[in-house]
């Protein structure tokens, strides 16, 4: 009877393993190692699992470094557009004031005072023959550069550096060996007048001075 006993719960005990591993779970038993039905729900869980926190914070940190690379890329793009735009902008109405100047300053009649910031001409007006005052004076509270004439003022620059606009006498004999003419503050002997200035704007809060600085010397025709 013993034996009979043990025959039956062997045979039992095979018939239940058959059910386990039936056709339902062959797909699942040949991808997983041959521990039997726990080594199943470990490996299901293996692949269903999160990121980590350690993985998170890499992602994170990964992140950060990379929306900042393009934050200081975009900066840097924004205030290189924004200083070629004022480059451009600046050199515009630098030139149209040095041409109207130095249009002017050729017809004048004579220089009837000079200053490092303040240029008084005396002109005669084609039409009419009236003789006016031409003055250009410098502004250092407003850094403007103005032209008065005939009780009106208009306004050829602004944005004018501090300490940067400056006028200068030079008299008709030229340097010995040189293109260069004697300066001299006498108005009397002034037969060519320099001018020279630098314009500056701020770029996204900081200040930058242009690159086109003006610097020319005017001949008067009639002296």
């Amino acid at each position: 009877m013993k034996v009979r006993s043990s025959v039956i719960r062997a045979f039992a005990a095979s018939k239940s393993r058959r059910r386990v591993g039936g056709p339902g779970l062959q797909g699942l038993a040949g991808r997983v190692p041959s521990g039997g039905p726990g080594s199943t729900v470990v490996s299901s869980k293996a692949r269903t699992g999160g990121m980590t926190l350690v993985e998170l914070l890499v992602a994170v940190a990964i992140s950060g470094l990379a929306f900042a690379a393009l934050a200081s890329q975009m900066s840097f793009s924004a205030r290189s557009f924004a200083a070629l735009a004022n480059y451009v902008d600046l050199d515009i109405h630098n030139r149209n004031a040095l041409d109207k100047m130095s249009t002017e300053i050729r017809q004048a009649n004579r220089v009837i005072s000079c200053s490092a910031s303040n240029l008084q001409f005396e002109t005669v007006e084609p039409g009419t023959g009236t003789t006016n005052t031409l003055t250009y004076t410098y502004d250092a509270a407003a850094a403007t550069l103005n032209r008065v004439y005939a009780g009106q003022t208009n306004t050829l620059l602004t944005q004018v550096s501090p300490n940067s606009l400056q006028f200068l006498m030079f008299q008709r004999n030229p340097v010995g060996g040189s293109v260069d003419q004697y300066s001299t503050t006498n108005t009397t002997l002034c037969k060519v007048v320099q001018m020279s200035w630098t314009c500056s704007r701020n770029i996204l809060g900081q200040q930058a001075n242009t690159e086109s600085a003006q610097c020319a010397k005017v001949m008067i025709r009639k002296e």
